[in-house]
């Protein structure tokens, strides 16, 4: 069964968003979406910021993912 395409998108964003907090960084959604879904900030180095746009795959057709461009 195939998922719907913003299903994936939303599934894969929230795991890139998930893993990125768990590393320690502060992860912003950005509305509206721009092209680029996250801003990404350490929280010991503000000054510096990674803009991250997620890609998805239907996870239970394709095991991998490509998570950041």
């Amino acid at each position: 069964m195939k998922l719907p395409q913003n299903e994936t998108g939303n599934l894969t964003e929230n795991r890139v968003k998930e893993k990125l907090e768990s590393l320690g960084l502060v992860v912003r959604k950005l509305v509206p979406d721009i092209g680029i879904d996250f801003l990404v900030v350490n929280p010991t180095n503000k000054d510096k910021c990674a803009r991250i746009q997620v890609k998805g795959r239907n996870p239970k057709l394709i095991k991998t993912y490509r998570w950041f461009q």
